[in-house]
């Protein structure tokens, strides 16, 4: 369970990552003034970059620690990140949007999630925390 813990963290740390390298390149390109008029799902888009920027970190960080607070970043980085893709899926998919990338996104951030989620993680952590005070 340690391992996946771990796996989970970098997991984030790549979301990170990834984020820092495509609102970069999405800037250079001169696209962000299109994301900004571009609706909902414009809307949705960057605060998702919010949250990948500001809680990945600490969920990155924080899970390789084996911290509650990890979980509670972590969960909430990929529950978002599942929100967004089941919504884009369901409500705000365009004809010419592969339904079968929509899902695979929507499945790397669920594994996480469900995983953080479990009573395993959680006394996991809570159990790292009790020896680390001891």
């Amino acid at each position: 369970m340690r391992v996946l813990v771990r796996v989970v963290a970098i997991l984030a740390a790549v979301s990170v990552l990834g984020t820092v390298w495509f609102v970069a390149a999405f800037a250079a390109a001169g696209g962000l003034p299109g994301l900004l008029t571009s609706g909902l799902l414009g809307a949705l888009t960057i605060v998702g970059w919010v949250i990948a920027l500001a809680v990945g970190p600490v969920a990155a960080v924080q899970l390789w620690r084996f911290r509650e607070s990890g979980r509670r970043a972590g969960i909430i980085l990929f529950g978002y990140g599942l929100a967004y893709y089941v919504v884009g899926l369901l409500a705000l998919r365009s004809p010419e949007a592969s339904t079968w990338q929509i899902a695979a996104g929507a499945t790397i951030f669920a594994l996480p999630l469900v995983l953080l989620l479990s009573s395993r993680t959680r006394s996991l952590l809570a159990t790292a925390k009790s020896s680390a005070a001891g």
